[in-house]
């Protein structure tokens, strides 16, 4: 881990991801690990036509 204000601005930059990686996940995109939403199910994604 880097020293003072090196691990300060690093751990700033985590929080901002983490915050935005939270927020489209509100939006409904995908999470970080490629996965969609729990409230869309796999079987509404793979309907033809959807």
């Amino acid at each position: 881990m880097p020293p003072g204000d090196e691990r300060t601005e690093a751990m700033q930059e985590v929080t901002i991801l983490e915050n935005a990686a939270e927020m489209f996940g509100h939006l409904g995109g995908e999470d970080a690990r490629g996965l969609a939403p729990a409230s869309e199910s796999s079987a509404s994604r793979t309907k033809p036509g959807k």
